[in-house]
């Protein structure tokens, strides 16, 4: 049985720039959640050349299921979540 995982990344639309949502973050969510939030979209800028919400969900939409899930496990380790499948 293969576990899905989903990740909040709350955002206002798809032109947000990535900066505004960081700082939408901290209104929006909580704890080791927004902790991992950040992270995604500090790499997705920082990294991966992103520059608004848009960018990011247009290159997770178009990537493998495998691909969206290495999106996420560099930030994960950053924010201490376990990146293992059960």
């Amino acid at each position: 049985m293969t576990r899905s995982h989903e990740i909040a990344i709350p955002f206002r639309d798809r032109n947000q720039p990535i900066l505004e949502a960081v700082d939408d973050l901290r209104l929006a969510l909580d704890g080791e959640e927004r902790n991992l939030a950040r992270e995604i979209l500090s790499d997705a800028l920082l990294n991966e050349g992103d520059r608004t919400v848009g960018d990011l969900l247009g290159r997770l939409e178009a990537a493998s299921p495998d691909e969206r899930r290495a999106c996420s496990i560099a930030p994960a380790i950053s924010s201490g979540f376990p990146t293992s499948r059960p």
